[in-house]
């Protein structure tokens, strides 16, 4: 990966696990956002919401 989709990458993790979003969804999460620019919709706040990050 080169460093800006790095940065995506991790920030989108930081953003998922801050969000108590389980280890293996915040990294399928920051994956998806590095690549694409939007992490699709997943669970998140210990299930009881469903949120999506988007590249602004």
């Amino acid at each position: 990966m080169s460093n800006g989709r790095m940065h995506d990458f991790r920030k989108a993790i930081g953003k998922a696990r801050a969000w108590q979003c389980a280890w293996p969804i915040a990294v399928w999460v920051g994956m998806r956002y590095a690549l694409t620019g939007n992490s699709g919709r997943f669970r998140s706040h210990g299930g009881w919401r469903v949120s999506r990050i988007v590249r602004g």
